[in-house]
């Protein structure tokens, strides 16, 4: 037997041992999260001629198995995982690369309120624009950032102002108790006391009368609007607006 059928061997044997390598690590990593498996990809090595025996066998590549594997509950809000296709991005800390991925989703709150990985990787994610969203269309920055927990935990605010932006139907009917006066409302001051608001008009070249109500109350409001507000200990509410018409103008 020649020197070259020792070598073909020889790679056989080195091939193989590569091959039972991936195998044993693929068992060593059976209890660690967002692993999945990895394939030893073999290939011929051919010799100069066709006509030639091959010179042996090689390991090609390792492929890596991103497949989703089973999800499970854990209990922690910071475990996280990837239903489908997909990696979680994170900062290199060491900075030898711009960006690094991984399907691992065991996360931790560092000392700054950053979102990490186990290793203090920080997870990076496109955060709200606050200056383009509005309360119906949410914009993302373009950029990715790291995720601060501390800026969105933040000790919360009552509601203290509130803009309606409402336009009402000047030609829908007006919604009045029978023989309701809409030139003259009954108010309240804050100690109980009650009196009559007069509306007074001047008139300035064409009079301006206010005509008959009719219809009857059934409760209903002619408009309604809501908001979102919030207490001082962050609990959530819902202010509801109702708009009654109380009164028909005619020129």
């Amino acid at each position: 037997m020649g020197v070259a059928y020792d070598l073909t061997a020889l790679s056989g044997i080195n091939a193989a041992s590569q091959g039972l390598a991936v195998i044993s690590n693929n068992l060593a990593n059976s209890q660690t999260f967002a692993f999945k498996a990895s394939r030893a990809e073999f290939a011929d090595i051919f010799s100069g001629a066709q006509s030639s025996p091959g010179r042996g066998v090689r390991v090609d590549t390792i492929t890596q198995d991103f497949s989703a594997g089973t999800i499970n509950t854990t209990g922690r809000e910071l475990d996280m995982a990837i239903d489908g296709t997909g990696f979680f991005i994170i900062e290199d800390k060491t900075g030898k690369y711009p960006q690094l991925y991984t399907r691992n989703g065991s996360f931790k709150v560092d000392k700054d309120g950053f979102l990490t990985t186990q290793n203090g990787n920080k997870v990076l994610g496109y955060l709200r624009n606050d200056a383009l969203s509005t309360e119906d269309n949410t914009v993302f920055q373009t950029s990715l950032s790291p995720i601060d927990l501390d800026e969105l935990n933040k000790r919360p605010r009552a509601t203290d102002e509130m803009k309606f932006d409402i336009n009402l139907d000047g030609e829908e009917p007006p919604n009045l108790v029978n023989g309701a006066d809409p030139d003259n409302i009954q108010v309240g001051d804050s100690v109980g006391d009650t009196d009559n608001l007069k509306k007074l008009t001047a008139p300035q070249g064409d009079s301006i009368a206010a005509g008959t109500p009719n219809g009857e109350y059934n409760g209903f409001p002619d408009f309604s609007t809501n908001k979102i507000i919030y207490d001082s200990l962050g609990g959530e509410h819902r202010l509801m607006a109702n708009y009654y018409m109380r009164g028909v103008v005619s020129a």
